[in-house]
C-alpha cells in the first residue's frame, strides 16, 4: 500500500468502536507493537501466541469477532 501525505484520513472511531480482533503470531513482539497499534485506533484486540489458542478465543467470543490476523 502506497500513501501519500494527506491522502489517508484517520478512522472513524465511531465505526470502529467495539471492533474485536483476534491476533495469532508465535512472535511476542510482533504481537505486542500491532496490538498496541490497533487499540490505539479504537480495536478490542485479544492475543494468542498459539494457533491452538486463537482457536481457543475464537470459539470464546464468538461472532462478535470481526477480524483474525495470523501468520
Amino acid at each position: 500500500i502506497m500513501a501519500f501525505p494527506g491522502s489517508v484520513q484517520p478512522a472513524d472511531p465511531e465505526k470502529i468502536a467495539a471492533r474485536t480482533i483476534v491476533l495469532v503470531d508465535d512472535d511476542i513482539r510482533y504481537l505486542t507493537i500491532v496490538g498496541s497499534l490497533l487499540r490505539r485506533r479504537g480495536w478490542q484486540v485479544h492475543e494468542a501466541l498459539r494457533a491452538a489458542t486463537g482457536l481457543t478465543l475464537i470459539d470464546q467470543i464468538g461472532s462478535k469477532v470481526d477480524l483474525v490476523i495470523a501468520d
